[in-house]
């Protein structure tokens, strides 16, 4: 039931690691939550910047907790900040990113609405090009309707769910233990512990852009060499690890599931490993009206050069004829191509 005296100590974990160029703004940006039950954790995971990081993480005194350790990984960061942390609640802002001051406030009163107060919070967010300054919407509810984005582990499997967007009750670590720190998911962590903590689920989702995450070139998707690996990896494990009844409740069957996956994956040039996978999987199995013929990479390449070729050559004739006809004659041909469009005639 709705209560207006429940104020949850939300603790937010800021991992970082040689980040003096953005941290003090996602420093700041936690601290100026109008979610006053708030408490700061910033995990120094041995930055090597001749203690530039360092100097910024004490200048905020007992603003903060910080915590300092050797080099570890991301994950073993954010451990380190879950086990010390004295909030009902966690939040991970990454040392790049900031959060919109009532980013904590809104997810809190969504769930003030329900009985359900340890569901999983997530919501949309702004992306920030670093190098230009431009600002784009990650609006995923135009993408997906409410019930897939609060269906499970649907966010995270199609990737519509940033790390920092979530607000996590202290409970679910101790249902699902915390995130791996074996060194073979380094690229990979948050995604495997969110798949693992909202399968079978429901989550709370706000259509409020309530963050900035920035994109630039120091980013680990850019500059770890195992992140193409581990990524298509984890996407084969969360094709083999659903049920066939999550991949139905997802998309509406299993081979509607691969196709939609599959089309999704296309748009991600690091994803050849997992389209592969999908490719044998509908080949097998293709979805109602879509031809197994259409997964055979040699065959499509094929198909997409024939298309190209017969557009040139539809244009070639175009040209040639509106250079050579009079233009009444000209209009006259094609109101004729147009109506016979779709009809074979012999050669």
């Amino acid at each position: 039931m709705p209560s207006s005296d429940w104020n949850p100590l939300v603790s937010i974990v800021i991992p970082v690691y040689n980040g003096a160029n953005y941290m003090r703004e996602a420093i700041d940006s936690a601290l100026a939550q109008t979610w006053k039950n708030c408490e700061v954790i910033v995990v120094n995971d041995g930055s090597t910047d001749g203690g530039a990081t360092d100097a910024i993480c004490t200048s905020y005194g007992d603003r903060i907790r910080y915590f300092q350790k050797e080099n570890g990984g991301t994950a073993s960061a954010v451990n380190l900040g879950i086990r010390n942390m004295r909030g009902e609640y966690f939040a991970w802002l990454s040392h790049d990113d900031f959060y919109y001051p009532q980013k904590i406030e809104r997810q809190i009163e969504a769930l003030r609405q329900r009985e359900d107060r340890t569901a999983i919070v997530h919501c949309c967010w702004d992306y920030i090009m670093q190098d230009t300054g431009t600002v784009s919407p990650a609006a995923m509810q135009s993408l997906y309707p409410e019930r897939q984005l609060t269906n499970g582990c649907f966010p995270i499997v199609f990737f519509v769910l940033h790390g920092c967007s979530i607000l996590v009750h202290k409970s679910h670590f101790e249902r699902v233990g915390l995130y791996d720190e074996n060194p073979a998911y380094s690229a990979v962590q948050d995604s495997l512990w969110l798949f693992h903590a909202m399968r079978g689920r429901r989550s709370v989702f706000l259509s409020d852009r309530l963050f900035a995450g920035r994109l630039h070139k120091a980013q680990g998707q850019n500059t770890m060499p195992v992140h193409k690996s581990q990524y298509n990896e984890m996407v084969i494990n969360f094709c083999r690890w659903l049920t066939d009844e999550e991949k139905t409740s997802f998309c509406g069957s299993v081979p509607q599931f691969n196709y939609a996956y599959y089309k999704f994956m296309q748009n991600n040039p690091k994803a050849d490993e997992c389209l592969q996978y999908l490719r044998r999987e509908l080949k097998k199995s293709p979805p109602p009206g879509v031809s197994k013929y259409e997964f055979s990479p040699f065959i499509f390449t094929q198909m997409m050069r024939m298309r190209r070729i017969r557009f040139f050559c539809k244009d070639f004739l175009r040209r040639i004829a509106k250079k050579l006809l009079p233009p009444p004659l000209y209009q006259y041909a094609k109101k004729y191509y147009w109506k016979m469009r779709g009809r074979r005639f012999p050669d």
